[in-house]
């Protein structure tokens, strides 16, 4: 519904410990704030549909391929400790990685008008690759901008690069960037970056369930990142 509660970028901040962003998962686990322009079912097409800007040529068919494999990403990244946590602060939005040739022959040059098109067979296409920024607002570094002295932040820190396949292969591979502050990965040999990725969000009234430690949890998918707060005078970009 229009006046369903949403997530707010103001809703978390930087420089989470592992315990305070676990407490705040818990309770935005269990709030009744969700991802705005989160997908939903259309009934009357069998379809599921993400919102996105009628500019760009409205929703996008978000592929049943898409959502069971990043059920897959979700499931075995936190198997392996490459997140902890789905939702904005750990593992909550994505990147994408195309390869080149294949992008120069399917993608290259969509107008602006067809972009939600292309998302569309993007989506379903098995050559794409996900991009997670994972531990994206935990605390590693110090002052000085040097690595905390902690293992299990160390883990995080150098595999918060994690990479999914879309071709129901289950697997996780990690890059790393040793230029980059905060080791934040942005390239990959042979593929085109793009930027502009899809979020999660787990909620205990999510759409699409993903499994950990024997636990079934909801999670929600959505092209928006977490809006500002327009009532608190956060302006809206």
């Amino acid at each position: 519904a229009e006046n369903d509660p949403v997530i707010y970028s103001s809703d978390f901040h930087w420089e989470y410990t592992p315990d305070t962003m676990g407490v705040r998962f818990d309770e935005m686990y269990t709030s009744e704030k969700r991802l705005s322009g989160r997908a939903y079912f259309e009934e009357e097409e069998g379809v599921f549909v993400l919102p996105h800007i009628p500019a760009w040529g409205g929703d996008v068919i978000l592929s049943t391929r898409l959502i069971e494999n990043i059920r897959r990403h979700i499931e075995k990244a936190l198997l392996r400790g490459y997140a902890e946590y789905v939702f904005f602060p750990d593992m909550g939005h994505s990147h994408l990685f195309i390869p080149q040739t294949h992008w120069d022959d399917r993608y290259a040059g969509t107008p602006t008008k067809e972009l939600s098109a292309m998302y569309t067979k993007l989506f379903d296409d098995p050559e794409l690759l996900v991009l997670y920024h994972t531990a994206e607002q935990l605390e590693l570094l110090d002052e000085e901008g040097g690595l905390l002295d902690d293992r299990h932040l160390r883990w995080r820190f150098f595999t918060r690069n994690v990479v999914g396949d879309n071709a129901f292969l289950s697997r996780l591979d990690l890059l790393h960037d040793p230029e980059h502050q905060a080791n934040t990965a942005r390239a990959m040999p042979g593929h085109r970056y793009q930027g502009v990725g899809f979020n999660i969000s787990a909620n205990k009234q999510g759409c699409f369930p993903y499994v950990y430690d024997g636990v079934k949890h909801w999670f929600d998918i959505s092209l928006s990142d977490p809006i500002p707060d327009p009532s608190a005078g956060e302006l809206l970009l």
